[in-house]
């Protein structure tokens, strides 16, 4: 956790006046008076608008931050919400969702919109197919069984 904490100082210090990582936080277990904790639970603020972050989605500006806080080779889970909470969600999730999928669709052909979604290993398409399997993964987990 600390080294976390440390790259979390350090990272906030490349995106100049406006960082990308506003805040990162610790709940859960480690917030408790023992010393062994099996898990650390952390959240990450991020200066992005919330439909930027749907499901699935890799913004370009966030591509390399989990190797900048060396957290990209961990064992990252959510604990478990409850069915209400979950149902609420995803539906919440699945609307953000398409949302994304419609403007992915509407500028990818767009000319300057390619160049502005290719980086570190990402390509315009992964951006597409992301979105795709994004909103597909959130409507299978939405529809009944």
């Amino acid at each position: 956790m600390r080294t976390v904490v440390e790259e979390c100082q350090r990272v906030r210090g490349l995106w100049g006046d406006e960082p990308l990582l506003v805040g990162a936080y610790v709940f859960g277990a480690v917030l408790e008076p023992r010393s062994d904790v099996p898990v650390v639970q952390m959240a990450f603020a991020l200066n992005l608008p919330a439909d930027e972050l749907t499901w699935c989605v890799q913004p370009q500006s966030c591509v390399g931050l989990p190797g900048l806080l060396e957290i990209d080779k961990e064992d990252l889970r959510m604990p478990a919400p409850t069915d209400a909470e979950q149902h609420e969600q995803l539906t919440v999730e699945l609307a953000a969702s398409l949302a994304h999928l419609r403007r992915v669709d509407a500028n990818y052909w767009e000319r300057g919109w390619r160049p502005a979604h290719r980086g570190f290993g990402i390509y315009p398409e992964n951006h597409l197919w992301d979105a795709v399997h994004g909103y597909l993964d959130l409507l299978a987990a939405t529809s009944p069984r």
